[in-house]
């Protein structure tokens, strides 16, 4: 008589080979592991864009005002130079004028030109706004609604540790304003997207 050979699990001819239950429950926790790491990845990348992103958002800022381009702008390190673009807050001489019109709210920083610096030469008068003899705008007296506006009315050097701010509108709540803005209170601003 014939011998056959039943199937086996893993093919015919060789049976197959017998594991015991200690290999069996180490092959399962590599297994349940191995399934793991996908996951275990996945949440350290959005932990990771999560922490990436905090801080980005933080170095960033939305301008929705008309007297500079609108737009996403990134809050640069560094102090800033004549020309830059800068995030302030509302300044002190103007706070009492921007709280009774409602023109902005509380917190809101201001996007402005420096235009001057300690040294530089400005003269701000009925008519014109200046820097280094080249005018920088006209002087309105009224806002878009009405309102009389009093100039600051300044012919001299920028004292050191201040800067003059400017925006070309000529009702621009700036240095026309508000005089001189302490440099301490200047963030560089550079557009990320403007339109």
């Amino acid at each position: 008589m014939f011998r056959t050979q039943s199937p086996t699990p893993s093919g015919y001819g060789s049976p197959a080979p017998s594991t015991s239950p200690s290999q069996s429950a180490r092959s399962t926790s590599f297994s349940r592991v191995t399934r793991l790491i996908p996951i275990l990845r996945a949440l350290l990348i959005i932990a990771t864009a999560t922490v990436v992103l905090s801080a980005a958002a933080t170095r960033l800022t939305y301008n929705f005002t008309p007297s500079e381009p609108r737009g996403l702008y990134f809050l640069a390190p560094g102090a800033p130079t004549r020309g830059d673009l800068v995030t302030l807050p509302i300044p002190r001489t103007l706070d009492e004028l921007v709280r009774s019109r409602n023109y902005l709210p509380a917190r809101f920083r201001l996007l402005k030109a420096v235009i001057a610096l300690p040294g530089d030469s400005v003269c701000i008068d009925d008519v014109a706004y200046t820097a280094n003899h080249v005018q920088v705008s006209t002087v309105a007296h009224a806002d878009a609604a009405g309102r009389p506006l009093t100039p600051y009315r300044f012919c001299s050097r920028v004292p050191p540790g201040f800067a003059f701010v400017a925006s070309s509108p000529p009702s621009s709540l700036d240095s026309r304003y508000a005089g001189p803005v302490p440099l301490v209170t200047l963030t560089r601003a550079v557009p990320l997207w403007t339109y």
